[in-house]
């Protein structure tokens, strides 16, 4: 299911970033969507941070230089706050909107409309989105270069055991 609203939500967002020629219908049914996932998305993204910094979740170890570790955790940081951070600028842009914006297809979240405010939220919106692809990529990249050129735990640790056995088994 995470896997699935991932692809759903950049498939959104490479049709809102990139203004693809859809109809007016399209687009505001594209943004309805959007607007409704990326607040699943919030609310996951919260769980995600209670689990790990209040009840202090374990974890995945494994021995890295200090400056890689410095990196790695930096990164990581930087994912949680902005898995946060995406979603509640779009919020608040949704709330300020000019145009309706109907969260779950039904209920108007635009209660506030204002031009200034809603391009001020939908321009961090975009920003920390662009931002969080860059992070991502990084980290992914990361990630590769210690499971191809180093050949070490990294990537089977960042997976979890039960993923990466799958994944090493069906390979």
């Amino acid at each position: 299911m995470p896997v699935t609203m991932h692809f759903a939500e950049a498939l959104l967002i490479a049709g809102q970033q990139f203004n693809l020629n859809l109809s007016e219908g399209k687009r505001l049914f594209g943004l309805a969507a959007h607007s409704s996932i990326g607040s699943i998305g919030l609310l996951l993204a919260l769980l995600f941070f209670a689990k790990r910094f209040i009840l202090r979740h374990k974890r995945p170890h494994v021995e890295l230089p200090l400056m890689q570790k410095l990196m790695a955790t930096g990164a990581q940081l930087s994912l949680y706050s902005l898995a946060i951070l995406v979603p509640a600028t779009g919020l608040l842009a949704a709330i300020y909107s000019p145009n309706a914006v109907n969260w779950l297809g039904f209920i108007n979240i635009a209660q506030f409309a204002n031009e200034q405010s809603y391009q001020t939220w939908r321009n961090w919106h975009e920003l920390s989105t662009f931002t969080v692809l860059a992070i991502l990529s990084a980290h992914a990249g990361a990630a590769m270069y210690h499971h191809l050129i180093k050949k070490d735990a990294v990537l089977k640790a960042m997976l979890g055991e039960k993923l990466a056995a799958k994944i090493k088994s069906s390979g």
